[in-house]
């Protein structure tokens, strides 16, 4: 059998038979051809988000939500609802908010379908801004993009996890971007 040309970094082959047979005549070819390079990646982020920072839950791996990379990803199994602490450094009118979820996990398991979001001016007194569900993402885990009712000035953002798409307590997120402009 030949199949179309494909782009893998692995390949598995699985050989079923019936009632004990062997197979008696198998041959796999696999060929080696230039590697195609990556594509650039041209995402548009309104602020700069390398001095942001988690402030809840205490992770080291926080940082790959802010670091542009789609392929990298935070994520954390705490349960639901998980509140994500994030100080921007700095104030900002915030016009919306943007959620990737992961992109590589092949289970999918931490994509935030239901979400509350809350800003704040000095990381005590919240203001709840938005909220809703991110519907059909589990089927289509692409940039959501919320756009609020009227800007808000903030400087720390609190993104509350509602539920994710398996009921599970899995949060996964490849970037977490504000929308200013």
């Amino acid at each position: 059998m030949r199949l179309p040309p494909v782009v893998t970094d692995a390949i598995r082959v699985v050989c079923d038979t019936e009632n004990d047979e062997q197979l008696l005549d198998f041959q796999v070819s696999l060929y080696d051809v230039d590697e195609i390079p990556e594509p650039i990646d041209i995402e548009h982020y309104d602020v700069d988000r390398s001095e942001w920072r988690l402030i809840s839950p205490e992770t080291k791996d926080a940082s790959f939500m802010f670091d542009g990379n789609k392929k990298t990803m935070f994520w954390i199994d705490q349960g639901m609802p998980l509140d994500l602490v994030i100080d921007m450094t700095e104030q900002h009118t915030l016009k919306g908010f943007r959620y990737l979820p992961d992109q590589g996990d092949y289970f999918l398991r931490g994509i935030i379908t239901h979400y509350e979001l809350s800003v704040s001016l000095d990381g005590n007194v919240w203001r709840e801004v938005s909220k809703g569900e991110f519907s059909n993402i589990d089927h289509n885990p692409l940039w959501q993009n919320v756009i609020f009712d009227t800007p808000v000035d903030a400087r720390y953002i609190r993104f509350r996890a509602v539920r994710n798409s398996k009921g599970w307590g899995d949060f996964g997120c490849s970037e977490f971007d504000v929308i200013v402009k």
